[in-house]
């Protein structure tokens, strides 16, 4: 009765997939987009959407607006959604002022929903610079939608470091 009156309130299409990406490049210092977008796109505003990065929570939109009280204070001012792109679907995470430590895998979490995306990073860093490509798995479970992106941020293969 629970999960009927739920779906009733908050009525969710039943089947979800997260669109992949090509790699992306970036070097300490840049900004990068970490992509997550829900498919058939609708509008995700008033759920939670968290996106994780090494156990902690970065960035935490709750309520329709960033959720400072569970987001983590270090990752406050170095990341942002764009909340007018959420009536869409896009749960992409900006990532500005990359460095070293942004290295890792990046998850994106929708509680709510019902379908579950992981996309899988197979790594072959190119670059000083590299934010990995993907393969993406869909399966079944309930009330949640995950995306993981790895951030290689080393030297390009074949070049030495200045010196």
């Amino acid at each position: 009765v629970y999960k009927l009156f739920f779906k009733y309130l908050f009525p969710l299409p039943d089947q979800y997939k997260l669109v992949g990406h090509e790699p992306i490049l970036a070097k300490v210092g840049d900004d990068v987009i970490l992509p997550c977008h829900v498919e058939p796109p609708f509008d995700v505003n008033d759920l939670t959407i968290e996106w994780r990065f090494k156990g902690k929570k970065i960035y935490v939109h709750r309520s329709q607006k960033r959720d400072d009280t569970t987001s983590d204070p270090e990752y406050k001012n170095r990341t942002f959604m764009v909340h007018k792109n959420l009536t869409h679907g896009d749960i992409s995470l900006s990532l500005t002022n990359l460095v070293k430590e942004d290295d890792g895998n990046y998850t994106c979490l929708v509680p709510k929903l019902e379908s579950q995306v992981k996309k899988r990073n197979t790594p072959e860093p190119l670059a000083d610079q590299i934010i990995g490509s993907m393969a993406a798995t869909l399966w079944k479970k309930h009330y949640a939608v995950i995306a993981q992106l790895s951030i290689y941020i080393g030297q390009m293969q074949g070049q030495s470091k200045a010196k």
